[in-house]
This record gives C-alpha cells, sequence and structure tokens, in this order.
C-alpha cells in the first residue's frame, strides 16, 4: 500500500492565488510519480482580526491527520495540526505581519502591532512541531531568520505547465496577477522609453487591471488579453522574446521558472526577491533597477538581437534543471523519513555561452597609434585582443582632425585634438626646466581646455560595461564629466606613478608638489577601481603598502610583445636584411647590436651612454639607435653607430631580426621595459641594467644577463665572444615570451577577466573561488561537477582551468553552478592555480583537484574556520582507499612550516595569496606542492574538511 501523503493548505475566502495552485499540483506531481498517494487538506485562513488569528490557528491544531503516513504543512500554522510526523514547505507566509506591515499599515495602530507580535509569537512556537522546515526560496527563508530566528532550507518549487518549448521570439510576455506588488506599471512604462517596435502582451487579472488599462491607453504595443489558461499560456510562452517579471519581494515567481523552462531570458529587477536570485544577470536574462528606463534599455537589447535572446534562455533551461519533480520527492520523502522510488531523471537542455560581451572603454592621455612609447605599446597589447571589441579614447598631441582607427580587429581608436589652448599651455610647461617630465602629469589639470574630450567621455561612459583608466591622467576628468554608473572600474596602473614621479620630479619645491598630486590622484583611483591591474608583483606590493589598498583586487598583468608578429629571423633571413641596409663589407661581417626606446630621459640617457662610452670602445661592432630617443640625443654618432629615429612596427621588426645582441642601458628609471620583451620575442640575447628586469617572470631560466654601468663595456665584449651563449639565451627569452609574455595570450586572459567580473558585478561577492586545473581529464570534471552541484554552503564559484587540446564539452551541461569554464594554452599546475586565481572572484579561494570528489559538507566545513581573522588559510583531508593525507587532527598545530604544500585540498585567502605572489612556478615539476606552507602565513588543518581521492 502507498504511503498516504497530507498538504495542509490554507483557504482564504474570496481570494484565488495562481501560484499557490501551481505549488499544491508540482507537490501532488512529484509525490505521485514517486509511488505516494496525496491528498490537498484545506483548512479556513484568516487574518483579518486578533480573534479570527486566534480561531484560524484553532482550526489547524484541532485537525487531526494521524490516518496519514506524513504530513506538509505549507503554511506555518499547518504545522500545528496533530500528527507525529510532518515537515514545514512553506509557500505561504503572513508577509503582511512581516516585511509588508510597514507598507500595509503606513501608520499603524496599537491593535496592528500587537497582532503582528501575537502572530509571529505564534508563528515561532508552531514551526517547533515541524522536524524539518522547507521554504521555497532565499528571499522567505531571510524573512523567518530575520523576523523568527528560525532557519530553514531552500526547496524551489516546480512548475507543472506542460508543452515547454521555444518556436519564436516576437513578443514580451507578461503573465501572472495583476496585484500591486507584480509592479505591471513598470513594464508599461518601459514601454514609452523602447527604441525597437516589440508589443507587450500582459495575460491575467486582479484588481489592478482598471488602472493598468488606464496606463496603457494611447499605447497600442500593450495588449490585455485577461485570464488564459494553461494551453493558451504555454502557446504564448513558446513565441515570446522574453517575459518581464518585477515584483517587489517575491517569494519565488513561478514565472521566472516557466519562462526558464520554455527557453526564454528573463528581465527583473534588484529587489524582486526570489526572481533576481533565479536570474543569472547577464547569462539567462538581466537583473535592473526598477526604473523604466532601465528595463527599456534590456527589452531593446533583446529586440535588436533575438539570437541572443534564445540563448540566454536555452542558458536559463539548463540553469533551472535541478528544479525537477525528482528532486522535490526526494527531498520531501527524505524529510519525512518514507522511502522515495526512483523517478525518471529530468534533464534540462544543454545550455551555450552566448552572454553578450562588456561594452569597453578604454581612457588615456594620448594617442595609442603609432606606439611611440611603452605606455602606449602596453595598453595596444593588454586591450588589443580581449576576444571582444573595446574603444579606446585618447587624444592627439597636435593639431589635426579627430580620428577614428583600428590598430587591431578588436580595439577602435577614438582621438580628439587638443584645443589650441591647450597645447599652448603644454608648450609652456615643455619649455620649463624638467618640463618635459611633467606634460603626461599636466593632463588632469588642463584637461578642461579640450571639453571635446570630457564631451565624448561623457557619452561613452554611460553606455559601458567596463571602464579602464589606462594610466591614471584621464581619471578626475571623466569622474566631473560622467561619473561611473554601473561599470566596473578598472585601473590599469602601468608604473606607480607617485613612485616614479618622485624619482623624476622630487625637487622641494613644484616638482614635490606635483608628486603629491600624482599620489592624490592615483591613491583615489586605487580606491575607486573594483580591478588593479599592475605589470608586476613588485608593483602590487607598492600600490598595497603605499595607499592601503587591498591586495585581493590587485592582478598582475604583465609587459609583453606580439609573439605572433616579432618572430627570430634565420641566418639567410639577418643577411638579407644586411644587404638591404647599404652596410660595407666590412659591416656586413661585424657584429650588431640595437637599442630601441622613447624619447623619455632615461631613454636618451641611454642612447647618449652608448654613442658616448660604448661604441667607441667596441669598434668591431655596429651600433644600430632607433626610436624617438635617436632624435633626441645630442651627442655625434661614431663611425660604427647608425641613428635612424622613428619606424614603424615592420621596419622595427626587421632591424630587431638583422641585430646579434640587444641593449638596454637604462640606469635612471624604474618606468616601462616593454622594449625588454620585443627584443626576446626576436630571439635576441639581452644586456641590460638589472632595472628591466621588473615584471619579467623569469620561470628560473637565465634569460637576461645583467650588468652595471661601469662593466657594461667589458660584459658586452664577453657576451659577443660567446656564440653558443647568445645562442641559448636568445631561444631562451624567445620560449619566455611565447609561453609568458605574449601579448596574444596575455590580452585574451585580462579579456576573461574583464568579462567574469564584469557579468557578475552586480552580484555579491561569492566566499569561496574553487579553483580547478585539469589536463585531458573530461570525465573527471564532469564527475567533479555533480559533487560541487551537491555542496551545502551554495556561496561559491567554481573556476576551471583547463589545459586539454579540446574543449570539455560538459562545461555547458553544469548550468546549476556558477562556473567559468577557461580552456588555455598554459602549461603547469602551478600556472593554471595561479591563472585560476587571476580570474576569480572570490574572498578565499578553495584549490582542488579534478580528480577529488568532495563531500557535499567540504564548503560548509570549512566556511567557520575563516571567521579568525588572523587565519590565512586551510588544508583539508585527502582520503584514498588506502589512507588519510595526513594523520594529524584539526586541533594539531604543530605543523612543519618548511613542509610543501598539498594543494589538492587547500584554502587560501585571496588577500594572502595575492600578496605572497601566488605558487612558486620555478619551471621544473612546476607544480604548486614546491612552494613552502609558510609563504602564505598561517594555515590549519581541518580533518573534516575532506575530499575523497581515488588511488592513482
Amino acid at each position: 500500500m502507498s504511503p498516504r501523503i497530507a498538504l495542509v493548505a490554507a483557504q482564504v475566502r474570496g481570494e484565488e492565488r495562481w501560484g499557490e495552485e501551481r505549488f499544491k499540483a508540482g507537490v501532488r506531481m512529484a509525490l505521485e510519480g514517486s509511488g505516494m498517494e496525496m491528498e490537498v487538506v484545506p483548512v479556513e485562513h484568516d487574518e483579518s482580526s486578533y480573534e479570527a488569528v486566534t480561531d484560524t490557528y484553532a482550526r489547524y491544531a484541532a485537525l487531526d491527520l494521524d490516518g496519514f503516513d506524513g504530513v506538509i504543512a505549507s503554511c506555518i500554522p499547518g504545522c500545528l495540526v496533530k500528527h507525529g510526523n510532518k515537515v514545514a514547505y512553506l509557500v505561504r507566509t503572513a508577509r503582511r505581519y512581516y516585511d509588508l506591515f510597514d507598507r500595509v499599515y503606513p501608520s499603524p495602530t496599537p491593535e496592528d502591532r500587537r497582532l503582528r507580535r501575537y502572530i509571529q509569537d505564534l508563528d515561532r512556537d508552531a514551526l517547533k512541531e515541524a522536524r524539518r522546515a522547507l521554504v521555497i526560496g532565499e528571499e522567505a527563508r531571510g524573512r523567518l531568520l530575520k523576523y523568527l530566528g528560525v532557519d530553514s532550507e531552500v526547496l524551489h518549487p516546480f512548475s507543472t505547465l506542460e508543452g515547454a518549448r521555444s518556436e519564436s521570439y516576437e513578443y514580451l510576455l507578461l503573465p501572472g496577477r495583476l496585484h500591486p506588488l507584480k509592479r505591471v506599471e513598470l513594464v508599461i512604462a518601459a514601454m514609452e522609453h523602447i527604441k525597437n517596435r516589440v508589443e507587450l502582451l500582459v495575460c491575467g487579472e486582479g484588481e489592478c487591471e482598471a488602472r493598468l488599462r488606464a496606463q496603457a491607453s494611447g499605447m497600442p504595443q500593450v495588449h490585455f488579453l485577461g485570464k488564459v489558461d494553461d494551453e493558451r499560456l504555454a502557446e504564448l510562452y513558446s513565441r515570446c522574446l522574453a517575459v518581464p517579471c518585477v515584483p517587489l519581494g517575491e517569494d519565488f515567481g513561478f514565472v521566472a521558472l516557466e519562462a526558464a523552462s520554455f527557453g526564454k531570458p528573463v528581465i527583473t529587477c534588484t529587489d524582486s526577491g526570489e526572481p533576481s536570485r533565479l536570474v543569472y544577470d547577464g547569462r539567462t536574462g538581466f537583473v535592473v533597477p526598477p526604473d523604466p528606463t532601465e528595463i527599456a534599455r534590456r527589452i531593446d537589447f533583446f529586440a535588436a538581437s533575438p539570437d541572443t535572446a534564445a540563448a540566454m534562455g536555452e542558458i536559463g533551461r539548463g540553469a533551472m534543471a535541478y528544479v525537477s519533480p525528482g528532486h522535490t520527492a526526494s527531498v520531501l520523502c527524505d524529510s519525512l523519513g518514507l522511502a522515495c522510488k526512483s523517478s525518471r531523471p529530468w534533464t534540462g537542455a544543454r545550455p551555450g555561452d552566448s552572454t553578450p560581451p562588456p561594452l569597453t572603454l578604454v581612457m588615456g592621455a594620448g594617442p595609442l597609434t603609432p606606439v611611440t612609447e611603452g605606455g602606449a605599446a602596453r595598453t595596444l597589447g593588454v586591450f588589443g585582443g580581449l576576444g571582444f571589441e573595446a574603444k579606446y579614447l585618447g587624444v592627439l598631441e597636435e593639431k589635426g582632425e579627430a580620428r577614428e582607427v583600428r590598430p587591431t580587429r578588436t580595439l577602435v581608436e577614438v582621438d580628439v585634438p587638443l584645443s589650441d589652448e591647450h597645447l599652448a599651455e603644454r608648450e609652456a610647461i615643455k619649455n620649463q626646466p624638467g618640463g618635459a617630465l611633467a606634460l603626461e602629469v599636466s593632463f588632469p589639470l588642463l584637461g578642461h581646455l579640450t571639453p571635446e574630450y570630457a564631451s565624448k567621455a561623457g557619452r561613452l561612459i554611460p553606455e559601458s560595461d567596463v571602464l579602464v583608466f589606462s594610466r591614471p591622467w584621464s581619471y578626475r576628468l571623466a569622474a566631473d564629466s560622467a561619473g561611473f554608473g554601473d561599470s566596473l572600474l578598472v585601473y590599469d596602473a602601468h608604473n606607480v606613478e607617485s613612485v616614479l614621479r618622485c624619482a623624476q620630479l622630487d625637487d622641494g619645491g613644484s616638482g614635490t608638489e606635483m608628486v603629491s598630486f600624482v599620489g592624490e590622484l592615483e591613491s583615489a583611483l586605487c580606491r575607486d577601481a573594483d580591478l588593479v591591474l599592475v605589470p608586476s608583483h613588485g608593483d602590487r606590493l607598492s600600490i598595497c603598502r603605499l595607499y592601503g589598498v587591498p591586495c585581493d583586487k590587485i592582478r598582475v598583468v604583465p609587459n609583453g610583445a606580439f609573439a605572433e608578429r616579432i618572430l627570430p629571423a634565420s641566418h639567410g633571413r639577418r643577411t638579407e636584411l644586411r644587404e638591404a641596409m647599404n652596410l660595407t663589407h666590412a659591416e656586413k661581417e661585424m657584429q650588431v647590436a640595437v637599442f630601441m626606446g622613447a624619447a623619455s630621459p632615461a631613454n636618451v640617457d641611454a642612447a647618449e651612454f652608448i654613442l658616448r662610452e660604448v661604441a667607441p670602445a667596441l669598434p668591431d661592432v655596429t651600433f644600430v639607435i632607433f626610436g624617438g630617443a635617436g632624435e633626441a640625443v645630442s651627442s655625434p654618432a661614431p663611425g660604427n653607430a647608425r641613428i635612424l629615429g622613428m619606424v614603424d612596427d615592420e621596419r622595427k621588426a626587421e632591424i630587431l631580426s638583422l641585430a646579434d645582441v640587444a641593449l638596454n642601458p637604462v640606469f635612471s628609471e624604474i618606468g616601462s621595459n616593454v622594449k625588454v620583451f620585443d627584443y626576446m620575442a626576436a630571439g635576441l640575447p639581452v644586456l641590460s641594467s638589472p632595472a628591466a628586469g621588473r615584471g619579467i617572470d623569469l620561470g628560473g631560466a637565465e634569460v637576461l644577463t645583467f650588468s652595471t654601468r661601469e662593466k657594461f663595456v667589458s660584459d658586452l665584449r664577453d657576451l659577443l665572444e660567446e656564440p653558443v651563449e647568445l645562442a641559448r639565451s636568445g631561444a631562451a627569452g624567445r620560449r619566455l615570451v611565447e609561453e609568458r609574455h605574449s601579448w596574444e595570450a596575455i590580452s585574451r586572459d585580462t579579456g576573461m577577466l574583464l568579462r567574469w567580473h564584469s557579468w557578475r558585478r552586480k552580484r555579491r561577492r561569492p566566499f569561496f573561488s574553487v579553483i580547478v586545473p585539469s589536463y585531458e581529464r573530461p570525465e573527471l570534471l564532469s564527475r567533479l561537477s555533480r559533487y560541487m552541484a551537491k555542496q551545502t554552503f551554495t556561496d561559491f564559484e567554481v573556476v576551471i582551468v583547463d589545459q586539454s587540446q579540446s574543449e570539455w564539452a560538459g562545461s555547458r551541461a553544469a548550468a546549476e553552478l556558477d562556473l567559468l569554464y577557461y580552456r588555455t594554452r598554459v602549461m603547469g599546475v602551478a600556472r593554471a592555480r595561479n591563472l585560476g586565481a587571476f580570474l576569480s572572484r572570490g574572498s578565499v579561494l578553495a584549490f582542488l583537484d579534478d580528480d577529488c570528489e568532495p563531500s557535499p559538507n567540504w564548503l560548509a566545513t570549512a566556511r567557520p574556520w575563516f571567521d579568525d581573522r588572523s587565519l590565512s588559510g586551510l588544508e583539508g583531508a585527502v582520503r584514498s582507499d588506502l589512507c588519510w593525507n595526513d594523520g594529524r587532527l584539526k586541533t594539531d598545530a604543530a605543523l612543519d612550516e618548511s613542509a610543501p604544500l598539498n594543494a589538492a585540498n587547500l584554502f587560501i585567502r585571496t588577500e594572502n595569496f595575492n600578496r605572497a605572489g601566488g605558487f612558486d612556478d620555478l619551471g621544473l615539476a612546476e607544480d604548486s606542492e614546491l612552494t613552502p606552507r609558510s609563504k602564505f602565513g598561517e594555515l590549519s588543518f581541518s580533518r573534516d574538511t575532506r575530499v575523497f581521492r581515488p588511488p592513482r
């Protein structure tokens, strides 16, 4: 005989609740599909007065349901029925006496307040009668916790609406009750702001219908269909473009769930309650402020791009796949202690990854092309190949017309010419002692003299999802002209500007004042930015120390070279290029040393040093100097030196290809060293000052040869006399650029960083970021994703860095996870983990191997440890069929700090991880286990935070 279950439900006279009917039908379908019998037991429910409430609760308490095997109470007083096996699965709470009290009773009487206290006291006691409390969403869960101090578990209900399909994308559909809390008027108001032609179909009835019809009078694109049956509703869902769902504080919202089941994206609001949690902003729909213009903007987006609407709808279909009859029955039966017959698996559609790329604006205080200095080279390198289109807004530092060019396939450069007044002020500064150093710094002070720049920024910034300041010079002007709205704010710090300017300008007078100004400007931008990008770990620590900026929002984006454009030359090609330079026969046989640089004081000093001291001492070597530094030198060139001045990118590559060695004797500056990466990309050995090593991830390789001013000539002579070392060093440098400093790869990684963070910029930051490196094991990733979907602590994201040749197909089926799957050419476990940390958003990094099986409470048991702010991290236990990884108890603090880490189950605060510079990567075994435990600070061990790893 099948177990009999009673569903106790409130029956309110004169009230019809569409959602509650869906809920009851869903519970029936789930239980009956699992071999149970279910009967709805309605109870007259009245909360209109103190006496009515007393009578209502008494009716529930008098109800004897001992003839049933279990009872499910869908409202709190239902927990009072007489039965020894009952659970609460709440679809109804008396919201007018909880979160809506001030709205329903704007001027409450003492009797109103007394009734509220009375109901809350009754509810608190009633919930104690249930063996388990389930609620339909986080909104209801939070309310119970806030007002009653009672925690509960979320079990999202499913809809019984049949015929889920997606046939076309024609109109907006807004189904449901026309009730004040549904805020249909917001969507109707939005229809007045849309630019594309699209109709709105409103189906449903309610007390607001007359008012809403009056609001829509004169709007032929708005149609009221009245109440429709399920067959008609399914047809309407199947043909709609998108579904607006903008209630106030909705407990669940079947509309959002049904839209997802039909593969339709949803537009909801930040204060809409559970729908705002069900919708993945920018992925399955949009979560916007309750503003008609914002809603209209998203409607226009879907109207203009129905293919994207379809793709997002498919993602939504997969994202809600866990809401199923089988899951509902399993949880309810488990709660009642009853055996649940296996139900047919319910599988959602395979979602795609077609989230629209972020609209990205990069702002600078100069032109980007032609590239004449390292700052422009970095900006072009970092943002020129993000994987989606970006726009650069800069200025032309000479008279001319505004221009729009495309230096790369995905980067549009927009330059505004400086005004005559601005140019005159710049010239006056330039003619002052040390004026050339102050030109960049002057832009925040003089930018208002070119109003067209601020005007264009004011038009572009509000449209941007990501706003990047390439160096800080345009930040204040942009803040004053447009503000930043909801954009992801990013500062790309080419240097620590205040330190650099201090070395250049600090003179105890006006220069010192300028240094102070730069420090204040950069400090403000660092504090305001959501992300700070720096070229080196040293720069990260300097910014953190100088400005008090948390390390957890600072990411190292190293300098690099275009490895696909600058290539090592063969011997034949080198000979061909030397012929083209019209060298004498003797010069063709001489070795060639090359130096390039912009016209910065440090580069000019380096070029002068070569002409005055190095070239005369080595007459058998030809020296080639090019770039702005060559045009700015005052020393005469000796017979074995060629000064070529400015050249284009093609000519630069040719010059580098004909050289035997590259020089960088920059001793007086800590600024950009981008030229060194171009040298290495060309396969040239490099003789340099130690300062040039800043920000170069050597990976343990001997790539650069460092020298001092005093020994530079002798070191160059020795290097040129070692052809084997020249070849080895040049090849090692080229390999280093390909693996770690290629602009192509750096920009791609940066693009994913901006995508991931901008997509989720309106979401609360997850507590954990689970970082998983993988290599050619797709079946393990699929298994791991299923384990992660069962975690009882849900405030986490998963970042998978896959080094495989082929994409993991399961990434599109793991829609129940907040998952970033990133396939990369980066090789090595430590580098993959560091890349995952680079992309992550969480406060704590949880490192996990792809062959591990975390327990359902893996994250839940780790979370309390981090209430201790002094704790840097936590090692969890790893179990196999053979043994545990460690016999220690979690109370044992005697850890060997020199012992290597086991990163298969390791938690590190993001702040500590970034401050320590990530895992050591020495280019050897390239495994995180090479990193000593002491690097990250105080670590504890938890045997409860366990994973299972099958024996390898």
